[in-house]
């Protein structure tokens, strides 16, 4: 049987979500598998832990092949997360999980919910240079840089809006994208 920690540490390997897993072991809550690998519960059932390690070992056997170089193991995955254009609570697309300072899930004992991302755990996010990530309704979406055509139409409704409020004299402003926007 495979500890939390081994299973955390292929979970954050290979990219796998905890919806993923959520679908191996069906009789397990989503719920209690976010707070059993986001360190929430010090004891968690024997029951539980044990199906989860088998759906671990299963995922090992299934998707990772052993690969020798100069006579030693070297670790091969042949196992690709599926490609999306936006990330959930619990994938490694982005890895926000291991935060030194703030223990296990990097987010203060923020305890994941079934809505996904809010705006705190986006302020916390800390991107490779030029990944840009947007928070809409519980979801991270990854943005693309925008181009030429997408500039120009951007720059035309910002001068409509731009004229609007100033020949009206409004008290607001008009910002050009991307720029960061909080919408509650």
């Amino acid at each position: 049987m495979l500890t939390i920690e081994e299973m955390n540490q292929i979970r954050q390997n290979y990219g796998i979500s905890y919806e993923e897993i959520q679908k191996g072991c069906e009789d397990v809550s989503i719920s209690s598998i976010q707070k059993i690998f986001g360190g929430y519960v010090d004891k968690p059932r024997r029951a539980t832990i044990e199906k989860l390690s088998r759906y671990f070992e299963t995922f090992i056997k299934e998707n990772i092949i052993p690969v020798y170089e100069n006579g030693k193991l070297a670790s091969d995955n042949r196992y690709v997360a599926e490609q999306s254009n936006y990330f959930t609570k619990g994938s490694s697309a982005v890895d926000i999980t291991q935060n030194k300072e703030d223990g296990p899930t990097g987010l203060l004992g923020e305890i994941f919910t079934q809505r996904g991302y809010t705006y705190s755990d986006y302020a916390k996010l800390e991107l490779p240079e030029g990944v840009r990530v947007e928070v809409v309704d519980g979801y991270l979406y990854k943005m693309d840089a925008p181009n030429i055509v997408h500039q120009d139409i951007a720059g035309y409704i910002f001068n409509l809006f731009f004229t609007y409020i100033r020949s009206n004299k409004g008290k607001c402003r008009a910002i050009m994208s991307p720029v960061d926007v909080r919408l509650e």
